[in-house]
């Protein structure tokens, strides 16, 4: 992304924002307006994002603006990922 680092923008969705519903909604998301124009400006499909705040943000930012993304959460993607040897696989004890 361009402006990186320190100069990133924050997407909108953090300090307690996103359990905020009504009226609140809608300043987050048009806060959110620049995160959602660095994204598209980048012409990722996926984004990774590291918050938990941040990704549910930035699913409402992609709806509300048209970016067509899948934001997910690095977990996610390592979840999707993983693969877990047969003998670390807990067997069934039936016993």
């Amino acid at each position: 992304m361009e402006y990186q680092g320190n100069y990133n923008y924050c997407c909108g969705g953090g300090g307690g924002a996103m359990p905020m519903g009504g009226e609140m909604k809608k300043h987050r998301l048009k806060s959110g307006k620049m995160k959602a124009e660095q994204i598209r400006n980048t012409g990722a499909k996926i984004v990774f994002v590291p918050c938990h705040n941040c990704i549910d943000q930035i699913r409402d930012l992609s709806k509300e603006y048209d970016l067509g993304i899948k934001a997910l959460h690095f977990k996610e993607a390592i979840t999707e990922l993983m693969e877990i040897p047969d003998e670390m696989i807990p067997k069934n004890d039936e016993s």
